[in-house]
């Protein structure tokens, strides 16, 4: 089937239970390498833990055969006392790759650890149009009902304080072009923003991983991050997922767009005719 856009997780840390013997071992800084089965951890520097380690495994190339990669990071003793427990965050790049990904159970057998929770996600949705103009046009039509964090706006006059305009590179004679829409929740836990990834790969991250994921060269992202568990446990429960369910489920494309939909429309919604509705509708059949 032939898409127009696609779906992925941007961001991904998980919380596991303490694991005494694991950590006793991995505290052992006259070490810096230790291997479990086919993985491999690298102590790495970090001022946030007072252990760092990134994580290697094994992957599949069409061209070299079976390499190493980067997995991501394991990380504990955090000086924070909300932090007391173990951390793997995946890096970007393996997010891409459905092999990497699907690595989470390995990594959490070969280390022995416990799955608690997903403490911190961001799920974006790339498009092959230009979906920031679009949101924009939706912004600006008064045959919508807008709705920010639970608050309908007024009117079209009135000031829409929780939405920021950030303007991207523009040149003297079009200041105000490429911006990027971004809504907050009240604490900043949670944000949505709209933004063009074609040229944020060109100019800024170089990751062409993304593009060839999905499918397209022109990308349009609406992102929803959320930063901590108390954001996504509420979205869990409206989903009626447990937390074990949704780690099982995070490469499940309708699981991954149910979450995207509920988080989203905590943030930002339109209604019209007293009919409430996500945002993506309009934008993706009538903007």
């Amino acid at each position: 089937m032939n898409y127009s856009f696609t779906i992925n997780v941007d961001r991904l840390e998980f919380t596991y239970e303490k694991n005494e013997p694991l950590q006793t071992m991995l505290s052992d800084t006259t070490k810096n390498e230790f291997e479990f089965d086919s993985l491999r951890l690298i102590r790495e520097q970090c001022k946030y833990y007072s252990n760092e380690f990134s994580i290697w495994g094994s992957d599949y190339d069409e061209q070299q055969g079976i390499v190493e990669r980067r997995i991501g990071n394991l990380h504990f003793g955090s000086p924070n006392p909300n932090r007391p427990y173990l951390y793997v965050e995946y890096d970007n790049a393996a997010l891409y790759s459905d092999y990497l990904l699907a690595s989470r159970f390995y990594v959490e057998e070969a280390l022995g650890l416990v799955f608690m929770r997903v403490s911190k996600i961001d799920v974006a949705v790339d498009f092959k149009f230009n979906v920031v103009s679009r949101f924009y046009r939706l912004f600006k039509n008064p045959g919508y009902d807008l709705i920010i964090n639970g608050e309908k706006v007024k009117d079209m006059k009135s000031i829409v304080r929780d939405v920021l305009h950030i303007a991207g590179n523009t040149s003297r004679q079009r200041p105000f072009a490429h911006h990027t829409p971004v809504i907050k929740n009240a604490d900043g836990s949670m944000l949505m923003r709209a933004y063009d990834k074609s040229k944020e790969i060109d100019e800024e991250s170089g990751k062409e991983y993304i593009r060839e994921k999905a499918g397209f060269k022109k990308l349009y992202c609406i992102e929803v991050s959320l930063g901590c568990y108390r954001v996504i446990k509420k979205v869990l429960e409206r989903l009626d997922l447990t937390d074990e369910n949704f780690y099982a489920l995070l490469q499940d494309e309708k699981t991954l767009i149910a979450f995207f939909r509920v988080a989203l429309n905590s943030l930002v919604r339109v209604s019209r005719k007293r009919k409430s509705m996500s945002v993506l509708e309009p934008i993706l059949f009538e903007a």
